[in-house]
């Protein structure tokens, strides 16, 4: 029997680089897309299975269309590469591996692949249904979704986005077990928000496609408290595949939000009805930007030097944050290019969140004392969220 949906009003949402091209035995993760998310004021997603093809995805746009992402997953017999090309509406799209190929089980190699159809004007405002066609994938191909950022000119949100390909099933051993948590940083509000996360989720047996119901749960936390959303996976879009749109309120203060895919019942021991096994693709986060809260991120600043007001790029980013990070010595412009995480972040954002505190053109939500502070205090996340709000410089 199916179980109910249970979830607690809630929350809110950077993680390590997309998935390697090489076999990874399940250990894959989602990760930040290696390609410019657009601004705008919404995500709307939809998705369709393609077991039996040609599939059909349908979503209505409230608002002029500013990105359009297609994604689709499917499954090889052997330890090779799935198939990166696809047929939109006629028009064929080649696709970029952003997770696998990833063994999940004897002659099931799973792989993801993603393209921006923004160019190819095929969604509009209003409702919009693509026919998706042309997958060979020599096992099965899952299934097809589009992600599509809109501005319906209202406040804009903050847009985060994790894809690539993570697997799991309840009877496997660690790692394939169990998928990588996703962590979405923001900057806090003073104010409740309501955030919207859309995912898609493939390689789910349910009862479209073998009449049984197998249980899933998504879990979603904030600030220590967990709001459960079970059983959304049930090959809803079709046979193996499932978009799941989800509505949070984040509270004010919260700062960042955790969510998590289990293949497991919530509601029993998860052997019976045993849980549902799948691949995790891609989820979207659209959150309300606080009132007056603007940020650019390290990577505008340091291609926009010449905007920088009130330090310069060769200033001593030590001397400047009365710390001791470097030996030897580095500028604030070398700073803002630095890649990885731990101090390197640290420097990183921090160089970007005093910038946008010192610019008149930036209504960004920290003072300069609170940003160097923030260095000061080595809180690199809080300063990412702040500098992931956006902005509008001329």
């Amino acid at each position: 029997m199916r179980k109910g949906i249970c979830f607690a009003s809630l929350v809110s949402v950077g993680l390590m680089l997309g998935a390697s091209s090489a076999i990874a035995d399940g250990t894959e993760t989602l990760g930040p897309p290696g390609i410019p998310i657009a601004s705008g004021t919404g995500v709307v997603a939809g998705g369709t299975g393609m077991v039996t093809q040609p599939g059909s995805i349908s979503v209505d746009i409230p608002g002029n269309v500013v990105q359009v992402l297609l994604y689709w997953e499917g499954q090889m017999a052997t330890n090779v590469p799935g198939d990166d090309t696809i047929d939109v509406d006629g028009n064929s799209v080649t696709g970029t591996l952003i997770g696998g190929q990833t063994f999940f089980f004897s002659g099931a190699y799973s792989s993801a692949f993603r393209a921006d159809i923004t160019g190819l004007g095929l969604v509009g405002p209003g409702p919009n249904t693509l026919s998706v066609d042309g997958l060979a994938f020599t096992k099965v191909a899952n299934g097809a979704g589009v992600l599509v950022i809109f501005d319906d000119g209202s406040t804009t949100t903050n847009i985060q986005v994790r894809d690539g390909v993570d697997l799991a099933f309840i009877n496997f051993n660690e790692p394939r077990k169990s998928t990588i948590p996703q962590a979405f940083n923001f900057a806090p509000a003073a104010v409740d928000r309501t955030a919207d996360l859309a995912m898609f989720f493939s390689s789910v047996s349910g009862s479209v496609s073998t009449g049984a119901f197998r249980p899933s749960s998504i879990e979603v936390m904030v600030d220590g408290t967990t709001s459960l959303f079970s059983n959304q996976l049930d090959s809803n879009d079709g046979e193996e595949w499932d978009t799941v749109n989800a509505d949070f309120l984040v509270p004010a203060g919260a700062s960042m939000l955790t969510v998590q895919a289990f293949s497991r019942d919530d509601f029993g021991d998860g052997q019976d009805p045993l849980a549902a096994s799948f691949a995790w693709t891609a989820a979207a986060l659209s959150l309300v930007t606080p009132p007056g809260g603007e940020g650019c991120t390290p990577g505008f600043w340091k291609n926009h030097l010449e905007l920088w007001v009130g330090v310069s790029p060769g200033d001593d980013f030590d001397t400047t944050f009365g710390v001791d990070l470097f030996d030897p010595d580095i500028t604030l412009g070398q700073a803002v290019r630095l890649g990885g995480g731990g101090v390197k972040k640290l420097a990183r954002h921090g160089t970007a969140a005093l910038v946008n505190a010192l610019h008149p053109g930036v209504a960004y939500p920290l003072s300069v004392a609170e940003v160097i502070a923030a260095v000061q205090a080595g809180d690199a996340d809080t300063l990412a969220g702040f500098n992931e709000l956006g902005c509008d410089i001329d």
